[in-house]
């Protein structure tokens, strides 16, 4: 230090005013460049944070129109007064024609009512006999089992206590539960449930090559707080 000391005191005055100069430059440069950042950042937060908010805001109002169709074409089917008559058959209808005749009446039902754009894929029912049947849309090497369809349905009827109508997940799967409600008479009394399962495309949304908000990042609540 002494000897850079030493160098510096001979340096002509013109020297001095340039290294000066230089040094001076090169801290307003740094000081401007760190504030021109920082201002940066916060602008691109900002616009971020408002864009993010916009943009869930629209895709919210999107799931919800998607969610009251989907609302009513279970309302059809649950409305449908030979599927109604299905589900509240006395052991005597169901004795002469069988259990067998019963379940495929059923899913002729669903077929009628589903078509293959349709975002529900498969529905199971109980009725007021507490019979199990079900409907799917046919998948090469995929079938529904009594096995598959008696799960979903003590999956459901866990949550199904306090709520006629519920949203509820089995690994990668997302179902609608909604109980059949007797409005015939004043009575509001359930004499069944029907669980849909829905498509997982339904719950993706965004069609966008804009990968600042993707789907995987989406979470979705149902009316009690379950993911």
């Amino acid at each position: 230090w002494d000897k850079l000391d030493s160098k510096i005191k001979h340096f002509k005055i013109r020297t001095k005013f340039f290294f000066a100069f230089v040094i001076t430059s090169l801290v307003l440069i740094l000081l401007l460049g760190s504030i021109f950042q920082y201002i940066s950042v916060r602008i691109l937060y900002k616009n971020t944070q408002s864009f993010t908010g916009e943009f869930l805001e629209q895709v919210s109002n999107n799931m919800e129109n998607k969610t009251e169709n989907l609302m009513e074409s279970t309302y059809e089917l649950m409305t449908d007064s030979e599927f109604k008559y299905q589900l509240r058959s006395n052991a005597e209808v169901i004795g002469e024609n069988g259990m067998g005749r019963y379940r495929q009446a059923v899913r002729v039902l669903g077929a009628q009512h589903f078509t293959i754009v349709s975002p529900v894929s498969a529905f199971y029912a109980r009725g007021s006999l507490n019979e199990l049947s079900w409907w799917g849309k046919y998948r090469e090497g995929h079938s529904i089992t009594e096995t598959d369809a008696a799960k979903v349905m003590e999956q459901c009827a866990e949550y199904m206590e306090d709520y006629n109508t519920y949203w509820f997940s089995q690994g990668d799967r997302i179902f609608l539960a909604r109980n059949m409600i007797d409005t015939d008479t004043n009575l509001g009394e359930v004499y069944g449930t029907v669980v849909f399962e829905i498509e997982k495309d339904f719950f993706e949304p965004i069609q966008s090559e804009n990968k600042m908000i993707s789907n995987d990042s989406l979470i979705f609540e149902n009316n009690t707080g379950r993911l």
